[in-house]
């Protein structure tokens, strides 16, 4: 109830926006326009109104049109729904294979070796990062099973081809190895730099920083 009256106490008109694609040029739209998109989205109607018939639907299963899709949301929803599960049940089974036994020893074989070993492999699984521990597999099965394209920059052939050519070492390393090499750098950099944005909000305002965290918490 807050976010949907949050959509209505903030400024902007919500079907403004949508015809105009967000930039404040008025005279893209005329106002039979801004009118007829109101009545499609329902938005000439009162607040309650509005939010009642959003409730009922909701609960039917409705979830309505995707403004910029322009497909039913569900359909979007049931594309990835899909792939989410199949990740999830894995993970469940390959717990349940995992745990099961390991509880089984801890149970039958208490205070001994068995039981230390299989409480320290539990925690270290649930302590591990879970992005770390993906890179890990990703260099493991590219390795071991040859299943992911290798990372063996240095001595590829491009490399190898490179030196044969006479350039000096930095500028194979700078100029060839050091492009390919960043794909991983600028990913896990990627994640870094978002978990950083959401945590320099706490940090802001524990330190009076005057940054964007101290102005999304006055806001």
């Amino acid at each position: 109830m807050l976010v949907f009256a949050l959509f209505w106490i903030v400024p902007g008109d919500a079907a403004y926006m949508i015809l105009t694609g967000g930039d404040d040029d008025a005279g893209k739209v005329s106002l039979a326009q801004l009118e007829q998109l109101k009545e499609e989205l329902g938005l000439n109607r009162p607040i309650y109104s509005q939010y009642g018939h959003w409730l009922w639907d909701i609960m039917r299963g409705d979830l309505g049109t995707s403004i910029w899709y322009k497909i039913p949301v569900w359909e979007e929803l049931e594309n990835r729904f899909y792939v989410t599960i199949e990740l999830s049940l894995i993970a469940i089974f390959m717990a349940f294979v995992v745990a099961v036994p390991l509880g089984v020893i801890s149970a039958v074989k208490q205070d001994t070796w068995g039981d230390y070993s299989s409480r320290v492999f539990a925690l270290i699984g649930i302590a591990t990062p879970t992005f770390w521990l993906g890179i890990l597999m990703v260099y493991g099965l590219a390795y071991t099973f040859n299943w992911l394209p290798p990372f063996g920059v240095m001595r590829e052939d491009y490399m190898r081809t490179a030196r044969a050519k006479g350039l000096k070492e930095m500028v194979v390393i700078g100029r060839h190895a050091l492009k390919n090499a960043l794909l991983p750098v600028v990913t896990i950099s990627g994640y870094q730099f978002a978990s950083m944005l959401g945590g320099v909000i706490i940090v802001e305002s524990i330190f009076v920083v005057p940054g964007m965290g101290t102005l999304l918490m006055t806001a």
